[in-house]
């Protein structure tokens, strides 16, 4: 179902009340990216020989839809890219099967959507106000959310005896309402080992929340 809302089209109309074009949601939500600088980043993270019959874009796409429609399995992503094969091809993509995404995720780099959420984050930062905040420190509410991997095939993400799983460590800025922090760790990692890879002229100037707790680092109050 929010598959089908994300790509339902919606109709815009002119001063005379006639439709001029028409956008889904999801068509939208992909002028926040680029294509130009999308491509450019693709083909620099390109890996082996050229692509005869898709491209990274098409993957970018598939993926989006899927995350956005909670989608958790290849299955979900190949049986919900068919029924929505002609939304798919108003935005000049066309749905993949899992064999053919599966294989685009084990041998093409994931930098490639590392590096583009690096480059729309510093848009934003752009544009992005600043609040001002009653404390002389820059505010940041630290937290993480753990993805669970099957133990057998990511042994070395386990969590313990019986589970495996990735942290996503988020940490917001409550001055822009923009991410600060975002790295990946062992599921077994506590959001305050994530400080010790920032500088210390860095957490000086910095207030982290976590969990209820108020961490101050190099503070000598």
């Amino acid at each position: 179902m929010c598959c089908v809302i994300l790509c339902r089209l919606k109709t815009k109309t002119n001063n005379t009340g006639r439709p001029m074009r028409q956008s889904s949601v999801l068509g939208q939500l992909l002028k926040l990216t680029p294509r130009r600088e999308f491509e450019i980043l693709a083909e620099q993270h390109h890996v082996g020989q050229p692509f005869r019959k898709t491209t990274r874009w098409n993957q970018f796409v598939v993926l989006l839809t899927a995350q956005l429609a909670g989608h958790s399995s290849l299955r979900e992503i190949d049986h919900s890219g068919k029924a929505l094969q002609p939304h798919l091809l108003r935005l000049g993509c066309k749905p993949l099967n899992r064999s053919t995404l599966g294989r685009l995720n084990s041998r093409q780099s994931p930098d490639l959507y590392r590096d583009l959420f690096q480059r729309l984050l510093s848009r934003c930062q752009e544009f992005a106000g600043q609040r001002k905040l009653p404390v002389n420190r820059k505010l940041i509410s630290l937290d993480s959310t753990l993805i669970h991997l099957c133990l057998k095939l990511f042994p070395w993400a386990d969590c313990s005896a019986y589970k495996a799983g990735v942290k996503v460590h988020v940490g917001l800025d409550h001055a822009s309402w923009l991410p600060e922090i975002v790295c990946i760790t062992e599921g077994r990692r506590h959001d305050h080992q994530v400080l010790s890879r920032r500088s210390n002229s860095y957490l000086e100037r910095c207030t982290f929340l976590t969990e209820g707790t108020v961490t101050m680092p190099g503070s000598t109050d």
